[in-house]
């Protein structure tokens, strides 16, 4: 082989290559602008009660699935944070016995001195109890309020939502939408349908097939 057809051959190969590298370039800048629209924008994560780490979720490989393994684990915690509300419940109910005999107690006090007495250590200790159990309770509001939302968005993921479908679905736009034009035509239908029934010769109708 002569060395210009080298050269042609040469040539042929590096402008193959710097086509390919060009378009494998390309579809990398296209795949990455593709993720990047799926990511969950900061203000949508306030306006959905999410905490950051759900930001990119819909830009992992297999988001389905990512989500599915993460809407278990937060029902996991849903199922622990009712178990602690019941605990709390349990609680709440032995603090109202409690108040019942600490306020016997104190009706029933022989002398000033053994009321305030009462007052200072008991029903103190009682209403500190109580005041740990609103923290408590807070608390579990708090997460299943939290945990809620969590799960709610991680349903629609795990169904194989995404942007910009999924961001209609968390505005609940159907919904929003229905509310500003809530009334159908239904009623309106009825009404035609039996007006147009009557043609106005009823009284005819009825004198002349002897009907009331």
């Amino acid at each position: 082989m002569e060395l210009s057809e080298y050269g042609s051959v040469a040539g042929a190969l590096v402008i193959g290559l710097l086509i390919g590298f060009l378009l494998g370039r390309a579809v990398l800048n296209s795949e990455k602008k593709s993720k990047l629209s799926q990511k969950i924008l900061p203000n949508e994560l306030e306006r959905w009660r999410l905490h950051s780490k759900y930001a990119t979720l819909l830009m992992e490989k297999k988001p389905m699935q990512k989500a599915k393994e993460m809407l278990n684990l937060v029902r996991a915690q849903i199922q622990e944070n009712e178990s602690e509300i019941q605990e709390v419940d349990e609680k709440v109910n032995q603090a109202a016995e409690e108040l019942t005999l600490l306020r016997s107690k104190i009706q029933n006090a022989k002398s000033k001195a053994e009321y305030q007495l009462t007052m200072e250590t008991q029903f103190s200790n009682w209403l500190a109890k109580c005041i740990g159990l609103r923290s408590e309770a807070q608390d579990n509001n708090d997460m299943a309020i939290s945990l809620g939302y969590q799960q709610r968005f991680l349903k629609f993921v795990a169904k194989g939502e995404m942007k910009p479908t999924i961001v209609g679905m968390m505005d609940s736009q159907a919904i929003v939408t229905e509310m500003k034009q809530a009334t159908k035509k239904n009623f309106g239908l009825m009404e035609k349908a039996l007006a147009s029934m009557d043609d106005g010769n009823s009284e005819l109708y009825s004198e002349w097939f002897n009907v009331e």
